[in-house]
């Protein structure tokens, strides 16, 4: 006869026993009271003794089948646990999910709402007012552009006041021709040399003069811009030895990077013309100066960068801090030119930032000749005369 016997290692000792003792009496067919047997406690294991080798041999049996189902009783509850630890992250991802759901619902949510306030709801006259002026600043960015940006440095005061009363944008592109052709030296030709010139320039000065900010926003691009080229440079971009001109004071000194460039005429200011550029940060803006004295590296040095008067013993380099005329140039050695005194050069720095005139012409068309006779009869007054 083949039996099958399965226990779990929470069972009891005492059950244990009772199960040994029924299955002795029904293998061997006599009846036992008291098998000699032993449980061994906490384990689930039987184990007999005093009993022949037949007996032996079926109990051994016995006692690997509780060993295994021993082992597999604790093989369940490890699944049971790594079942429970995934059900665990299982739920936890479910609720984050649920969450953002619900966070990305209430928003649309939200939106939709405006969006139907916004449709239902009549907008009232500060948001009609709002929207217009919005609208209006959207349309006029072109335009806004073209008056900040292209023609800022050569347009006139009139002219600007001008187009900001235009009201439509027919107009403000009929100004914007008009502004090109009073300013066409050629009105003949399909080209506008000036235009395309100034926008050359403007291209020309992003590409050279640029220094964390656009080159046409820089002192020599604006100069550029404005006046072309210069006729001569004087470039001392990498600074260091410099010897003063007699009109400065002479001597010899260090310098930061400046550069001096000269027109041979400019008009409305006149004949030699020279703007120096000075970059006391070092950091490749140059801004045009006032000052010939800000380039000087070694103003604030005692002792150093000495003119030659001083060097001489004839004036101090303390009487530079003592100038009331805006600078801290040494005493001229040899005399100072009119370019050197103070109100000429406030008033060529005030005037070359001033835009050039516009030469207005007047158009004549071609059925018209320029000269032109007329007469009167009699006939052809309404009133009488003598």
């Amino acid at each position: 006869m083949r039996w099958a016997w399965r226990t779990d290692a929470g069972q009891s000792a005492a059950n244990l026993a009772g199960l040994a003792a029924r299955l002795h009496r029904l293998t061997i067919g006599a009846r036992v009271n008291n098998p000699t047997h032993q449980v061994v406690r906490g384990t689930g294991v039987l184990r007999f003794h005093g009993i022949d080798r037949v007996r032996r041999r079926f109990y051994n049996k016995i006692e690997l089948r509780l060993l295994l189902s021993r082992c597999g009783c604790r093989m369940d509850r490890i699944r049971l646990s790594i079942v429970c630890v995934s059900i665990s992250i299982l739920v936890c991802l479910i609720a984050a999910g649920q969450q953002t759901d619900s966070k990305d619902s209430q928003t649309d949510k939200e939106k939709a709402q405006a969006l139907r306030e916004t449709v239902s709801k009549p907008l009232t006259e500060k948001q009609k007012k709002k929207k217009e002026a919005q609208l209006k600043r959207e349309l006029e960015s072109p335009y806004r552009k073209w008056l900040n940006e292209d023609v800022s440095y050569i347009i006139t005061d009139e002219e600007r006041a001008a187009f900001k009363r235009l009201q439509t944008d027919e107009e403000r592109e009929q100004f914007i021709e008009n502004f090109w052709l009073r300013r066409d030296p050629t009105p003949d030709t399909v080209e506008n040399e000036f235009k395309e010139e100034h926008y050359r320039r403007i291209a020309y000065a992003n590409e050279h003069y640029a220094s964390g900010i656009p080159g046409w926003k820089t002192d020599r691009g604006r100069i550029y811009i404005v006046y072309g080229p210069p006729d001569e440079i004087e470039d001392h971009s990498a600074g260091g030895f410099y010897e003063r001109p007699p009109e400065e004071g002479g001597g010899e000194t260090s310098t930061y990077p400046f550069q001096q460039w000269r027109y041979r005429y400019v008009d409305g200011i006149g004949n030699n013309v020279v703007l120096e550029f000075v970059d006391p940060t070092m950091s490749g803006e140059f801004h045009l100066t006032m000052d010939p004295s800000e380039k000087d590296a070694l103003l604030y040095v005692p002792g150093a960068g000495l003119t030659m008067m001083e060097q001489m013993g004839m004036s101090s380099k303390n009487a530079r801090f003592q100038n009331s005329d805006g600078t801290h140039l040494g005493q001229a050695f040899g005399g100072q030119p009119e370019s050197m005194m103070e109100f000429t050069r406030l008033e060529n720095y005030t005037a070359i930032f001033k835009p050039p005139k516009a030469q207005f012409r007047i158009w004549r068309r071609k059925s018209i000749p320029r000269s032109a006779t007329t007469f009167c009869r009699a006939k052809c007054a309404p009133i009488s005369f003598r």
